[in-house]
C-alpha cells in the first residue's frame, strides 16, 4: 500500500472556529459574539435560488466578462476567472511554478506562506520596514515572487499604488512576478491594482478577490482570480472543469451587480469604522479596518481570553503579539464589545 504524503508544517489557525471556543470555555452559540473572522456581519440577502442552476452542471456564462468588468474595472487587459474562494488559487499557484524565491511581509495571512513552502519553494518574511528596505537592493536580488496582502490582514497596512507599479516593473525586469491579494479591496475599490491597470504589458501580475469579506459570503467560497493567459491556463488544469456550483455562479452575478447594496454598505461601514475609533480611542490599536480592528500588545494573549470568558470571540496572533475584533453588526453588540472593553481595561 503506498504511503501517505504527510506534511511536516502546521496549517495556520483560522478565525470563525466558534466551536473550539465553546469546547473550551463554554456556552450555546446564541450566547456568543463571533468577531473572530473580519466578514461584514451584515451579508449581501441571498435571493431565491434558481431550481435550474442544481440540476446540470456549471457552464460558462456568456454575461459573466460584462459583469466581471462592470464591478472590478475595464483597465485589466484580461478577464477574472471564478473559483471556490481566492484559498483556491491560494493552494493551487504554488504549483505552477518551478521552485523559487518567495517574498513577503511576516505575520501577514498565513495560507500564503504555508502552501508556497508545502511546493517547495523558498519563502522569505520580512517586517515592512526591511520589506522596503530590501526592495531598495538591485534587482538581481530581488525576489522571483513578490506577494503582498493588500491591504493586509491583520495589520491593516495598504501599499500605494506608485510603489506596487514601481515593484510590478522591477519585477518584470527580472522575469518574476508581483502577486496581490486584495480580499479585503471591496470596501475601498478605489485603491485596487484592477482599478489602476493601465498597462497591458503587466503579465506578471497576479491578483485576487473574494466575495467573502465585503460580501459577508464567506461560507459560499466565492473568489476571483485575475492572471495573464497562460498562468490562467495553468491554473485551470489544477482548479479542475467545475471551480464553481451552479447556484455559485449564478450568485456571483446577481452579488456584483446589485450596485446599490454595495454603496449603501461602504457608507454603513464607514460609520462603523468611524465608531471603532472612539470605542477603541484608549487602546493600542495598529489599524481600523472597515470589517475589523487590530490591537497590537504583548497584552493581547491575555485579552483574548478574557474577552472568551466573557463569550466574545476574538481572533488573536500570539506570534505577532496582535488581536484582531471584526465589528458588530448592530447596536446591542457595540454596547457589549463598549462594556466588555471597560471590564477588561479595569482589570
Amino acid at each position: 500500500m503506498p504511503q501517505l504524503r504527510m506534511s511536516t508544517l502546521s496549517p495556520p489557525a483560522h478565525g470563525g472556529n466558534l466551536q473550539q471556543a465553546m469546547d473550551r470555555y463554554g456556552g450555546e452559540p446564541s450566547e456568543w459574539l463571533d468577531l473572530s473572522s473580519a466578514i461584514n456581519a451584515d451579508a449581501w440577502p441571498i435571493p431565491p435560488i434558481p431550481d435550474t442552476v442544481w440540476h446540470h452542471l456549471p457552464q460558462a456564462s456568456r454575461s459573466w466578462p460584462t459583469v466581471c468588468r462592470r464591478y472590478y474595472g475595464s483597465t485589466y487587459p484580461y478577464d477574472g476567472r471564478l473559483c471556490a474562494g481566492s484559498q483556491a488559487v491560494i493552494m493551487a499557484l504554488p504549483r505552477t511554478l518551478q521552485p523559487c524565491t518567495v517574498w513577503l511581509l511576516a505575520g501577514s495571512y498565513g495560507e500564503h506562506a504555508y502552501h508556497w513552502q508545502q511546493a517547495g519553494h523558498t519563502v522569505i518574511e520580512w517586517s515592512l520596514p526591511e520589506l522596503y528596505q530590501v526592495l531598495q537592493q538591485p534587482l538581481a536580488h530581488w525576489p522571483d515572487v513578490l506577494l503582498l496582502v493588500n491591504p493586509d490582514n491583520p495589520s491593516g497596512h495598504r501599499y500605494p499604488m506608485e510603489q506596487l507599479r514601481y515593484w510590478q516593473q522591477g519585477l518584470q525586469a527580472r522575469g518574476g512576478w508581483l502577486l496581490l491579494d486584495e480580499a479585503f479591496m471591496d470596501c475601498t475599490p478605489e485603491h485596487s491594482w484592477l482599478q489602476h491597470a493601465t498597462d497591458e504589458a503587466a503579465d506578471n501580475v497576479i491578483v485576487l478577490r473574494s466575495l467573502g469579506k465585503f460580501f459577508g459570503l464567506a461560507g459560499a467560497r466565492l473568489g476571483v482570480v485575475f492572471a495573464a493567459p497562460h498562468l490562467q491556463q495553468a491554473l485551470d488544469i489544477l482548479l479542475g472543469p467545475w471551480p464553481l456550483t451552479g447556484a455559485s455562479q449564478w450568485l456571483v452575478e446577481c452579488v456584483l451587480d446589485d450596485r446599490a447594496w454595495q454603496c449603501s454598505q461602504r457608507q454603513r461601514l464607514l460609520v462603523q469604522q468611524q465608531r471603532a475609533q472612539t470605542v477603541f480611542s484608549s487602546w493600542p490599536v495598529l489599524t481600523i479596518h472597515p470589517l475589523f480592528v487590530t490591537l497590537d500588545s504583548a497584552e493581547v494573549l491575555r485579552w483574548h481570553q478574557a474577552f472568551a470568558q466573557q463569550r466574545i470571540w476574538t481572533r488573536v496572533f500570539p506570534q505577532q503579539q496582535r488581536l484582531r475584533l471584526g465589528l458588530p453588526s448592530h447596536e446591542l453588540a457595540w454596547q457589549r464589545l463598549q462594556q466588555t472593553l471597560n471590564e477588561i481595561q479595569g482589570l
